[in-house]
């Protein structure tokens, strides 16, 4: 068998390395198994190497390109040995068990563990563990549903994730909570195999499947949303309550992704008024609050009510002086302040309150 290497265009330019010697076995002598990692990923070439080594993270990446830039210019009898001792293991008695386990010893040198069952699940086509799927889930929304578990289920998920990304969820949370959940974790870093089966079932079953329509634009408690927003309150409030009559779920889900103009003063938490108010124009704002409706009150006073008092007072000055806007020209005011609270919470940057 022979392949072009892309070790001499990776490697520095050093003298040649000896052809490898082999035991009785077949086996190459004088090659650390780090080494062999680092002549099959750069043989296989960067295209299919990238799934396996962005698992790695960034400290397991740089101790590839270390030990990559650290061979001598490898030739081609050295790359073909390596590959060949490799596809062996492939095709001998064992079957595709030992050649797994080669290629786990191989990775191994260069990634954890937790990482390293990732990768060997890429490389042999196996469906995705829940702690994977986990895993590749954008961090605020496994952080959202952390922060509606049980700490202990909560501090179980942590430690069966990479730990990047436990790192990663642990920092966002605020410094009581991850205090709590670092402790719950050292007590749960061996947890009986039986409840971490228990809470990926659980996982599986409820909480994946509506991560992954997400994921794909597909779920249905967000299309509706979309479309309630636009329907007169009257008739949205009715339809949610036949909705949430006919399925408790969907419509609990609804309720909490839906957000109107008229949901400002009771999901806004008011700590985060002023981020709201600083994303909007001052002229906008005005604009959506001038109009004397039952909403436009409320949202007014909720809004006048949790910012600066010198900042509030001129605004009602401002508000006592302005003609009031058209209705087109009010609901596109409006419009822009919504779109400035969801975007703000997709963000992470606020989080709404549970309508319930």
């Amino acid at each position: 068998m022979t392949v072009t290497p892309n070790l001499p265009a990776l490697a520095p330019q050093t003298a040649l390395a000896p052809p490898p010697q082999a035991d009785g076995r077949g086996q190459l002598l004088g090659m650390r198994q780090s080494d062999k990692a680092a002549i099959v990923l750069a043989a296989i070439g960067p295209g299919a190497a990238a799934p396996i080594l962005k698992t790695a993270g960034d400290i397991r990446t740089k101790r590839f390109a270390r030990i990559l830039g650290d061979l001598p210019q490898a030739p081609a009898t050295t790359v073909d040995a390596v590959l060949t001792e490799f596809l062996e293991r492939l095709e001998d008695e064992s079957g595709v068990a030992g050649g797994s386990d080669l290629a786990r010893s191989f990775l191994a040198e260069v990634m954890s563990p937790s990482e390293l069952d990732i990768a060997m699940a890429d490389i042999n086509g196996e469906a995705p563990s829940v702690w994977r799927s986990l895993a590749q889930l954008p961090d605020q929304e496994v952080l959202e549903w952390i922060e509606g578990e049980h700490p202990h289920v909560a501090s179980v998920a942590l430690t069966q994730m990479p730990s990047d990304k436990s790192a990663r969820l642990i920092e966002a949370m605020p410094q009581d909570a991850a205090r709590d959940l670092m402790l719950r974790m050292g007590q749960n870093a061996f947890a009986p195999p039986q409840l971490v089966g228990r809470i990926a079932q659980a996982l599986e079953d409820d909480f994946l499947p509506k991560a992954r329509m997400r994921a794909e634009g597909s779920d249905p408690a967000d299309q509706v949303a979309n479309v309630l927003n636009h329907v007169e309150p009257e008739l949205r409030e009715e339809i949610l309550e036949t909705l949430t009559e006919a399925k408790p779920a969907l419509g609990a889900s609804v309720r909490r992704i839906m957000f109107t103009f008229e949901n400002i003063p009771e999901r806004l938490q008011p700590r985060d008024v002023a981020i709201v108010t600083r994303a909007v124009s001052e002229a906008s704002l005005l604009r959506a609050l001038k109009l004397e409706d039952p909403s436009g009150k409320a949202v007014a006073e909720f809004i006048l009510g949790n910012i600066s008092s010198r900042l509030a007072d001129r605004l009602r000055g401002d508000l006592a002086d302005l003609d009031p806007p058209s209705q087109s020209d009010s609901d596109a005011a409006r419009t822009a302040l919504v779109t400035a609270i969801t975007e703000a919470r997709d963000a992470g940057e606020i989080k709404l309150m549970d309508p319930a």
